[in-house]
């Protein structure tokens, strides 16, 4: 009888224990969002490294080829995927990354619209059906992602629909302010993300800092206010597919070197704080 009774603790102690080790397997990737990096700081971007580049060089101004190159072996470079507007494609990020890395090492590019007049345009970022063909020839076949910053509004669902059905399409990103978690909430923008990865599509989350002249305004601390609604809320976190891309534009303060580097306020701190809050749990 004791016998038993020290088998079925064991059982019991090996069942919590695999379930706690399943509760926090976090599989999600982190991206470190280079538009607007500046050329002082790219000797430093190992700092700034994560698990790949969400690339868009042709806001940097004039950097030379030999310097970009030293920056991305600082940053991995990992992964990388570029992001650019659709009328400016390839010029902007597809075209430069390709000189820094080679095109081979481009997984995929992120192409989006912008609405003519926001008030009253009923279209999305998305990109329509002869944008995306276009956008694949441009890119050497490589498949597009489509950005949307709504999953709630009808047009830009129906939009949205519309790309996953194309097989030219690999991957969904929306961009959301990191300190505004009611966006992720209004927008519905769990459901679209969780909705491309069930269609074996790539999901980003784009989330630029936000927060106007606050000087208590803290990236990270929003960032891990983010990661914690997440967990709450999806199973994001947990599948491979997800890809949070910390980013640097969107610049809040006059010293503009400690909002990529640095301090709490920098894209530094907020990909560092990803890193710990997945890799230590």
């Amino acid at each position: 009888m004791k016998l038993l009774n020290h088998y079925i603790l064991l059982l019991f102690l090996m069942v919590t224990t695999t379930v706690t080790v399943q509760a926090q397997n976090y599989n999600f990737k982190i991206l470190t969002d280079i538009n607007q990096i500046w050329r002082n700081e790219l000797p430093s971007a190992e700092r700034i490294k994560s698990d790949g580049v969400w690339s868009l060089p042709g806001n940097s101004g004039a950097i030379p080829l030999t310097e970009w190159k030293a920056g991305f072996n600082k940053l991995g470079p990992g992964i990388v995927f570029t992001e650019e507007y659709f009328e400016k494609f390839p010029k902007k990020a597809f075209t430069p990354t390709k000189e820094i890395i080679g095109q081979d090492n481009i997984e995929m590019v992120c192409i989006y619209a912008e609405p003519k007049v926001v008030a009253n345009d009923p279209h999305s970022t998305t990109i329509v059906f002869d944008e995306i063909i276009d956008s694949v020839a441009h890119a050497s076949g490589k498949k597009v992602i489509v950005l949307s910053r709504s999953y709630s509004i009808p047009n830009w669902k129906n939009e949205l629909l519309r790309a996953l059905n194309n097989e030219n399409v690999g991957g969904v990103c929306f961009e959301a302010h990191v300190t505004h978690t009611k966006e992720i909430v209004d927008f519905k923008i769990i459901v679209g993300l969780q909705l491309a990865l069930d269609r074996n599509k790539l999901a980003f989350l784009l989330l630029p800092p936000d927060g106007g002249a606050d000087n208590n305004y803290r990236y990270e601390d929003h960032m891990e206010t983010t990661f914690k609604y997440l967990d709450k809320e999806s199973n994001l976190l947990r599948q491979s597919d997800f890809h949070i891309v910390v980013a640097a534009y969107n610049r809040l303060r006059e010293d503009k070197n400690t909002t990529m580097l640095g301090e709490r306020n920098s894209v530094e701190a907020g990909v560092k704080r990803l890193i710990y809050l997945r890799d230590n749990q």
